[in-house]
């Protein structure tokens, strides 16, 4: 009988030792995990102000493009005018 509960015991305590084992590992990556949900979180924020960023510098950009546009315009009736002047 001695016997058989120390085998049991031996059993229990093997148990044991994996399911702190196993419970170690799940701590481990639930703290990953944790920490990752973090990092997401960061570079989503990123992803937004750099999406804010980006509609801003393209409207600019856009302004940008126009007036030189209007100023070739411009700079080619002078041109225009200067041949003009210049017959």
């Amino acid at each position: 009988m001695n016997s058989d509960l120390s085998k049991v015991s031996g059993r229990i305590e093997e148990t044991q030792k994996l399911i702190d084992s196993k419970t170690q590992d799940l701590r481990s990556k639930q703290a990953a995990l944790e920490d990752t949900e973090r990092e997401l979180a960061r570079v989503r924020e990123s992803n937004s102000r750099l999406a804010n960023e980006n509609a801003k510098l393209k409207a600019e950009n856009d302004k940008l493009v126009e007036e030189n546009e209007t100023m070739k315009a411009e700079i080619e009736q002078l041109e225009s005018k200067n041949e003009d002047v210049g017959k």
